[in-house]
């Protein structure tokens, strides 16, 4: 009996499970191992230090397809295959090797993350048409251990928030807009909202006023009024041109419209091009605008402004006694709203980027 336990502890030791950990997760399992007594800590050391090398050759001298198997089968995801191909540059080759199709003659890149991110559902060609220098590693990191998993997390956090604690619509944050600079009256978290000041900028007004058209475009489709100009012409079964023309025609008539265009731009004859070229350029107003708000890029000041707001929700929330404590907003999605904020300020994202996964990429 004794000699079947050591051999339990064995088998999780040489395990590429185990010896794709980090240190100090392996430190912790062996540590468990001699917590339940049945093995000495001198036995689990031994085993530690005489078999960690060891499973490394073994796992070196793998076929390419038992390789892939071990991988895909013994669950070795996110860090701890970051960990393992960290291990060897051998197994490093192993991982990132392609795959050539006998029968096309086809080469399949970095083979192995091709195959996890089909177990995960995503489609990597299709990502691909839009971002042709990712490869499949970069993406398969992305969504396990990078900003894709940073976004699941708040996500999920939101629409637990949504679900049990609020009465807007959290579940179906549209954009970056909603998430980060909207204002509470408007109904979404809007977490850089405090930093907003209002004040009367030309960037501002030019934001204001091209933002405002694009809703004023939708009024006969209020149901579906959205901030891309595109998906709303789509919706409305019309060009983009023709859905602004429309409200481009209906403000010759009004005179209020006139003086807030001339405001916003002046010196700017009212023309539809013209008027065309403000209403597609109104994500780079409002970038323009935040540029000379003081401290917009500085990562304490944005800390303590998000802090704020994700305190006072964490205190609505902890009035609960039945709360999901897990669902609590941290550092860790305070750190993700700021990267997504500073991906704005380098323009590798925009306010009308919608919040959802595969655009966030």
């Amino acid at each position: 009996m004794e000699q079947d336990k050591l051999s339990l502890a064995r088998q999780i030791i040489a395990s590429p499970l185990f010896q794709s950990q980090s240190r100090n997760q392996q430190t912790d399992i062996l540590e468990q191992i001699i917590a339940t007594g049945e093995v000495s800590s001198e036995e689990v050391m031994n085993l530690y230090n005489g078999n960690s090398n060891n499973d490394f050759a073994y796992l070196e001298s793998l076929p390419y397809n038992v390789f892939l198997n071990v991988i895909i089968n013994g669950e070795i995801t996110g860090q701890s295959l970051i960990n393992l191909c960290n291990s060897s540059s051998l197994i490093n080759q192993q991982c990132n090797k392609p795959f050539k199709v006998e029968d096309t003659g086809e080469t399949i890149p970095q083979y192995l993350f091709l195959l996890l991110l089909q177990k995960l559902g995503v489609d990597y060609n299709q990502i691909r048409q839009r971002i042709p220098d990712l490869s499949p590693r970069d993406l398969y990191f992305y969504f396990t251990v990078g900003d894709g998993l940073s976004y699941r997390r708040l996500n999920d956090k939101l629409v637990y928030i949504d679900e049990n604690y609020i009465n807007e619509d959290w579940s179906d944050i549209r954009n970056l807009y909603e998430l980060l600079y909207e204002d509470d009256d408007g109904g979404k978290p809007g977490f850089l909202s405090d930093m907003m000041k209002m004040e009367d900028s030309i960037e501002f007004r030019r934001f204001d006023y091209a933002s405002t058209e694009i809703y004023r475009a939708q009024d006969s489709f209020d149901d579906e009024l959205t901030s891309d100009i595109e998906e709303a012409a789509r919706l409305a079964g019309m060009t983009s041109e023709q859905l602004l023309k429309r409200s481009f025609d209906r403000n010759i008539d009004r005179a209020e419209r006139m003086k807030y265009f001339l405001e916003a731009f002046p010196g700017v004859k009212y023309t539809f091009p013209h008027y065309l070229v403000m209403i597609r350029n109104y994500t780079e107003y409002f970038r323009e605008y935040l540029l000379k708000l003081p401290n917009i890029s500085d990562h304490s000041t944005l800390y303590n402004d998000i802090g704020n707001i994700v305190n006072n929700i964490n205190q609505h929330m902890e009035e609960d006694p039945d709360l999901d404590v897990s669902k609590l907003l941290d550092k860790q999605d305070i750190e993700y709203l700021i990267r997504l904020h500073s991906r704005i300020l380098r323009r590798e994202l925009t306010i009308n980027t919608k919040f959802r996964i595969f655009d966030l990429i």
